[in-house]
């Protein structure tokens, strides 16, 4: 019995950071929906620079801004802002928009 215990202890370990590792939800149908209902005040696209309302940040500078983790993005994602009308993004939606918003993130320079 305990080498079953064991055996499932070091097997948990071994998969555990690949569960970690999994994005948390999915970046293209995030992007359905950021177009849907973000994309009149926001630039949601990586090729679009500038938002349509200007003091709307790009979703390229919110996925750049250091610090910015799934767990921030649902911080900032549940708050209200001064600019911005109290959108309620449910549950079932939320990973897209982190997973498509971690999408844009550029990736740091290459080392040499």
């Amino acid at each position: 019995m305990r080498q079953v215990s064991i055996v499932s202890l070091l097997f948990a370990a071994a998969l555990g950071p690949v569960a970690f590792a999994q994005e948390i939800g999915s970046p293209a149908r995030g992007l359905v929906y950021v177009r849907d209902r973000c994309a009149e005040c926001h630039a949601v696209e990586a090729a679009t620079k500038q938002s349509p309302v200007r003091a709307a940040p790009s979703f390229v500078t919110i996925a750049n801004v250091p610090g910015m983790t799934p767990m921030a993005l649902t911080a900032w994602l549940h708050s209200s802002h001064k600019l911005m009308p109290n959108l309620i993004v449910h549950s079932e939606d939320l990973g897209d928009v982190i997973a498509y918003i971690r999408s844009l993130k550029s990736s740091p320079p290459a080392e040499k």
